[in-house]
């Protein structure tokens, strides 16, 4: 059964519909990625970092409204967009962007096994370059808010593997690692380990901070568990 996100603020300043939050088939992502890939502009995210910066919004339990977000994605204010394809063509791009991060967060809210949608090279390997860095975008629109996750040593350890990758796309190295697929896939995992751990943090936290605010006493988040991560999903 599809289940169903609140409805978001439209971009456009409009009422949205009801938003489908079950995963985008491969035609979706097919038609998605062509349609960012359509706006010409260099800035814009690709279909890989869209989706780590989407996980990225749906761990942070910190409002973000969608035209902010939105255009974090696009690289550019949201007319010179809807200009630059046309206004048929963005809301039809809209409409995919926000179902994708409907998403994203009715997996994380239920736990399940999350498929990152990431590239792959010509021998099936996936390094996650791109997804790591959509994440770190994500991240960037709510600094303040991740900074907790530096006063915990456990989830400053897990989020090494997304950083570590981060770090490797900025040094610009055109050469990928001499790694197997098997080793490329447990670096990814590692890294969704992370975002399974920062997500129940930003729960736990969440829980804590309402709890106190209806005085109903502490309530501790408590240790960090990861969930099991799939496979990476191939683009």
């Amino acid at each position: 059964m599809n289940t169903s996100a609140p409805t978001p603020p439209s971009s456009s300043g409009n009422p949205s519909p009801v938003i489908n939050a079950a995963r985008l088939n491969d035609q979706e992502l097919a038609e998605l990625d062509e349609l960012l890939s359509s706006t010409g502009f260099e800035e814009c995210m690709s279909a890989e970092e869209l989706d780590g910066f989407c996980c990225a919004l749906a761990c942070c339990t910190e409002r973000i409204a969608q035209p902010e977000w939105l255009t974090e994605v696009l690289g550019e204010p949201i007319p010179l967009t809807k200009t630059r394809i046309g206004p048929r063509r963005f809301l039809a791009l809209e409409e995919l962007v926000t179902r994708h991060f409907a998403s994203v967060k009715a997996q994380l809210a239920k736990g399940e096994s999350f498929a990152p949608i990431v590239n792959l090279d010509e021998d099936g390997r996936a390094f996650g370059y791109g997804w790591a860095i959509g994440f770190a975008c994500g991240m960037g629109l709510r600094p303040d808010a991740w900074d907790a996750i530096e006063d915990d040593d456990l989830l400053a350890e897990a989020f090494v593997p997304i950083m570590d990758l981060v770090d490797e796309a900025n040094e610009g190295d055109e050469d990928f690692p001499d790694m197997t697929k098997e080793e490329c896939d447990e670096r990814i995992n590692a890294m969704l380990d992370g975002v399974f751990d920062a997500y129940q943090f930003f729960q736990g936290a969440a829980k804590k901070a309402a709890a106190a605010k209806a005085g109903g006493g502490k309530l501790g988040a408590g240790k960090p568990k990861s969930a099991g991560a799939k496979k990476p999903r191939p683009r």
